[in-house]
Protein backbone atom coordinates (compact mmCIF):
# COMPACT_ATOMS: atom_id res chain seq x y z
CA UNK A 1 0.00 0.00 0.00
CA UNK A 2 1.40 3.38 -1.01
CA UNK A 3 1.80 6.35 1.30
CA UNK A 4 -0.40 8.51 -0.92
CA UNK A 5 -3.34 6.27 -0.01
CA UNK A 6 -3.36 7.97 3.42
CA UNK A 7 -4.48 11.62 3.57
CA UNK A 8 -1.86 13.98 4.93
CA UNK A 9 -4.49 16.20 6.59
CA UNK A 10 -7.18 15.11 9.07
CA UNK A 11 -10.56 14.45 7.55
CA UNK A 12 -13.23 17.14 7.57
CA UNK A 13 -15.15 15.10 10.13
CA UNK A 14 -12.09 14.98 12.40
CA UNK A 15 -11.58 18.73 12.01
CA UNK A 16 -15.18 19.45 13.02
CA UNK A 17 -14.89 17.10 15.99
CA UNK A 18 -11.69 18.76 17.14
CA UNK A 19 -13.21 22.24 16.88
CA UNK A 20 -16.29 21.18 18.80
CA UNK A 21 -14.49 19.47 21.64
CA UNK A 22 -11.62 21.90 22.03
CA UNK A 23 -13.26 25.25 21.40
CA UNK A 24 -16.97 24.92 22.10
CA UNK A 25 -16.49 23.15 25.42
CA UNK A 26 -14.59 26.09 26.86
CA UNK A 27 -16.56 28.41 29.13
CA UNK A 28 -15.71 31.86 30.30
CA UNK A 29 -14.20 32.05 33.75
CA UNK A 30 -16.75 32.74 36.44
CA UNK A 31 -19.49 30.73 34.76
CA UNK A 32 -21.99 29.27 37.24
CA UNK A 33 -21.43 25.67 36.15
CA UNK A 34 -19.19 24.57 39.03
CA UNK A 35 -20.54 26.75 41.82
CA UNK A 36 -19.97 30.38 42.68
CA UNK A 37 -16.76 31.93 41.38
CA UNK A 38 -14.77 34.59 43.19
CA UNK A 39 -15.65 37.47 40.86
CA UNK A 40 -19.42 37.09 41.38
CA UNK A 41 -20.69 40.20 43.25
CA UNK A 42 -21.76 39.54 46.82
CA UNK A 43 -25.39 40.44 46.16
CA UNK A 44 -25.61 37.91 43.32
CA UNK A 45 -23.85 35.29 45.44
CA UNK A 46 -26.47 35.64 48.18
CA UNK A 47 -29.25 35.32 45.59
CA UNK A 48 -27.69 32.13 44.19
CA UNK A 49 -27.64 30.73 47.73
CA UNK A 50 -31.25 31.92 48.24
CA UNK A 51 -30.27 33.36 51.61
CA UNK A 52 -33.04 35.91 52.12
CA UNK A 53 -31.96 37.07 55.58
CA UNK A 54 -28.36 37.65 54.53
CA UNK A 55 -29.52 39.44 51.39
CA UNK A 56 -31.75 41.77 53.42
CA UNK A 57 -28.85 42.60 55.74
CA UNK A 58 -26.53 43.20 52.79
CA UNK A 59 -29.00 45.54 51.09
CA UNK A 60 -29.43 47.46 54.35
CA UNK A 61 -25.73 48.30 54.12
CA UNK A 62 -25.48 48.49 50.32
CA UNK A 63 -28.88 49.60 48.94
CA UNK A 64 -27.30 50.59 45.62
CA UNK A 65 -26.54 46.91 44.89
CA UNK A 66 -30.21 46.12 44.27
CA UNK A 67 -29.81 47.12 40.60
CA UNK A 68 -26.21 45.92 40.24
CA UNK A 69 -25.72 43.96 37.01
CA UNK A 70 -23.50 40.90 36.60
CA UNK A 71 -23.38 39.46 33.10
CA UNK A 72 -26.20 41.87 32.25
CA UNK A 73 -28.51 40.44 34.92
CA UNK A 74 -29.81 42.21 38.01
CA UNK A 75 -30.25 40.28 41.29
CA UNK A 76 -34.00 40.03 40.59
CA UNK A 77 -33.44 38.35 37.21
CA UNK A 78 -30.93 35.95 38.78
CA UNK A 79 -33.43 35.10 41.53
CA UNK A 80 -36.08 34.22 38.95
CA UNK A 81 -33.71 32.16 36.81
CA UNK A 82 -32.45 30.12 39.78
CA UNK A 83 -35.87 29.92 41.50
CA UNK A 84 -34.58 31.70 44.62
CA UNK A 85 -37.99 32.65 45.98
CA UNK A 86 -36.88 33.98 49.38
CA UNK A 87 -34.49 36.42 47.75
CA UNK A 88 -37.09 37.23 45.11
CA UNK A 89 -39.48 38.35 47.86
CA UNK A 90 -36.78 40.42 49.57
CA UNK A 91 -35.98 42.19 46.30
CA UNK A 92 -39.65 42.93 45.57
CA UNK A 93 -40.18 44.30 49.07
CA UNK A 94 -37.30 46.69 48.43
CA UNK A 95 -38.80 47.86 45.12
CA UNK A 96 -36.36 46.22 42.72
CA UNK A 97 -37.06 47.32 39.14
CA UNK A 98 -39.43 44.69 37.72
CA UNK A 99 -39.07 46.01 34.18
CA UNK A 100 -35.34 45.27 33.91
CA UNK A 101 -34.47 42.84 31.13
CA UNK A 102 -31.88 40.18 30.33
CA UNK A 103 -29.61 40.08 27.21
CA UNK A 104 -32.54 38.63 25.20
CA UNK A 105 -34.71 41.65 26.17
CA UNK A 106 -36.93 39.47 28.34
CA UNK A 107 -38.42 41.18 31.39
CA UNK A 108 -38.79 39.63 34.83
CA UNK A 109 -42.40 38.58 34.19
CA UNK A 110 -41.57 36.99 30.85
CA UNK A 111 -38.71 34.99 32.36
CA UNK A 112 -40.90 33.85 35.27
CA UNK A 113 -43.66 32.66 32.93
CA UNK A 114 -41.27 31.04 30.44
CA UNK A 115 -39.49 29.12 33.24
CA UNK A 116 -42.82 28.22 34.86
CA UNK A 117 -42.06 30.12 38.08
CA UNK A 118 -45.75 30.76 38.61
CA UNK A 119 -45.61 32.04 42.22
CA UNK A 120 -43.14 34.65 41.04
CA UNK A 121 -45.29 35.41 38.00
CA UNK A 122 -48.35 35.93 40.21
CA UNK A 123 -46.41 38.34 42.43
CA UNK A 124 -45.15 40.30 39.42
CA UNK A 125 -48.62 40.50 37.87
CA UNK A 126 -49.97 41.81 41.19
CA UNK A 127 -47.28 44.52 41.05
CA UNK A 128 -48.48 45.61 37.61
CA UNK A 129 -45.54 44.27 35.59
CA UNK A 130 -45.93 44.95 31.87
CA UNK A 131 -47.43 42.14 29.79
CA UNK A 132 -46.46 43.64 26.42
CA UNK A 133 -42.77 42.63 26.01
CA UNK A 134 -42.00 39.51 23.96
CA UNK A 135 -39.70 36.60 24.72
CA UNK A 136 -36.99 35.26 22.40
CA UNK A 137 -39.71 33.50 20.35
CA UNK A 138 -41.73 36.73 19.97
CA UNK A 139 -44.46 35.57 22.38
CA UNK A 140 -46.15 37.80 24.94
CA UNK A 141 -47.04 36.65 28.45
CA UNK A 142 -50.67 36.18 27.39
CA UNK A 143 -49.71 33.93 24.47
CA UNK A 144 -47.37 31.79 26.58
CA UNK A 145 -50.09 31.24 29.19
CA UNK A 146 -52.68 30.39 26.55
CA UNK A 147 -50.31 28.03 24.71
CA UNK A 148 -49.93 26.08 28.00
CA UNK A 149 -53.66 26.28 28.74
CA UNK A 150 -52.72 27.83 32.11
CA UNK A 151 -56.17 29.14 32.89
CA UNK A 152 -55.51 29.93 36.57
CA UNK A 153 -52.73 32.44 35.86
CA UNK A 154 -54.74 33.76 32.91
CA UNK A 155 -57.66 34.43 35.27
CA UNK A 156 -55.39 36.39 37.60
CA UNK A 157 -54.05 38.35 34.65
CA UNK A 158 -57.56 39.25 33.50
CA UNK A 159 -58.65 40.24 37.02
CA UNK A 160 -55.67 42.59 37.22
CA UNK A 161 -55.69 43.90 33.64
CA UNK A 162 -59.02 43.04 32.01
CA UNK A 163 -57.16 42.18 28.82
CA UNK A 164 -58.96 39.13 27.47
CA UNK A 165 -62.03 40.64 25.80
CA UNK A 166 -60.41 43.33 23.68
CA UNK A 167 -58.30 42.79 20.60
CA UNK A 168 -54.55 42.75 21.21
CA UNK A 169 -52.98 45.64 19.30
CA UNK A 170 -49.55 44.14 19.94
CA UNK A 171 -50.24 40.71 18.42
CA UNK A 172 -53.09 41.93 16.20
CA UNK A 173 -55.16 39.02 17.48
CA UNK A 174 -57.91 38.46 20.00
CA UNK A 175 -56.84 36.34 22.99
CA UNK A 176 -59.75 34.05 22.12
CA UNK A 177 -58.25 33.55 18.65
CA UNK A 178 -54.95 32.53 20.22
CA UNK A 179 -56.75 30.08 22.51
CA UNK A 180 -58.61 28.51 19.58
CA UNK A 181 -55.42 28.31 17.50
CA UNK A 182 -53.66 26.49 20.36
CA UNK A 183 -56.81 24.47 21.17
CA UNK A 184 -56.38 25.53 24.80
CA UNK A 185 -59.74 24.22 25.96
CA UNK A 186 -59.72 25.61 29.50
CA UNK A 187 -58.74 29.06 28.27
CA UNK A 188 -61.37 28.97 25.52
CA UNK A 189 -64.11 28.10 28.00
CA UNK A 190 -62.96 30.78 30.45
CA UNK A 191 -62.80 33.56 27.86
CA UNK A 192 -66.22 32.61 26.50
CA UNK A 193 -67.60 32.61 30.07
CA UNK A 194 -66.72 36.33 30.16
CA UNK A 195 -69.41 36.85 27.48
CA UNK A 196 -67.46 38.68 24.77
CA UNK A 197 -69.58 40.43 22.14
CA UNK A 198 -69.46 38.69 18.79
CA UNK A 199 -69.98 41.97 16.95
CA UNK A 200 -66.56 43.19 18.11
CA UNK A 201 -64.98 40.21 16.34
CA UNK A 202 -66.67 41.13 13.07
CA UNK A 203 -65.90 44.86 13.28
CA UNK A 204 -62.19 44.15 13.70
CA UNK A 205 -61.76 41.35 11.19
CA UNK A 206 -58.14 42.30 10.50
CA UNK A 207 -57.30 41.14 14.04
CA UNK A 208 -57.79 37.47 13.11
CA UNK A 209 -61.40 36.81 14.06
CA UNK A 210 -62.04 33.92 16.52
CA UNK A 211 -64.94 32.76 14.35
CA UNK A 212 -62.60 32.27 11.40
CA UNK A 213 -60.06 30.52 13.64
CA UNK A 214 -62.71 28.07 14.88
CA UNK A 215 -63.72 27.30 11.29
CA UNK A 216 -60.08 26.73 10.25
CA UNK A 217 -59.51 24.39 13.21
CA UNK A 218 -62.81 22.59 12.60
CA UNK A 219 -63.61 23.33 16.24
CA UNK A 220 -67.30 22.48 16.33
CA UNK A 221 -67.61 22.81 20.10
CA UNK A 222 -66.30 26.37 20.09
CA UNK A 223 -68.48 27.31 17.10
CA UNK A 224 -71.53 26.10 19.02
CA UNK A 225 -70.51 28.32 21.93
CA UNK A 226 -69.80 31.31 19.68
CA UNK A 227 -73.26 31.31 18.07
CA UNK A 228 -74.84 31.77 21.51
CA UNK A 229 -72.93 35.01 22.14
CA UNK A 230 -74.69 38.35 22.26
CA UNK A 231 -74.94 40.15 18.90
CA UNK A 232 -73.95 37.07 16.88
CA UNK A 233 -75.18 37.73 13.32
Amino acid sequence: MNQEDFPAEPSEHRKIWSFTTVHMSRRRSGYFRHGIEREVPKVHELVLLDDGDALAMWLDRHPEDIENRFRLKTPLLVAIKHNAYQCFQVLLQRDANIEEYNPQNETALLIAVRLNRMRMADDLIARDASILPEDRMARTVTEILISRDDVETLKLLHIQRGNLLDHDLHNEEFPLTLAISHQARKCIDYILSLKPKAQSFLIRRKYNCPISAAIRRNDVRTMEQLVTLEEFP
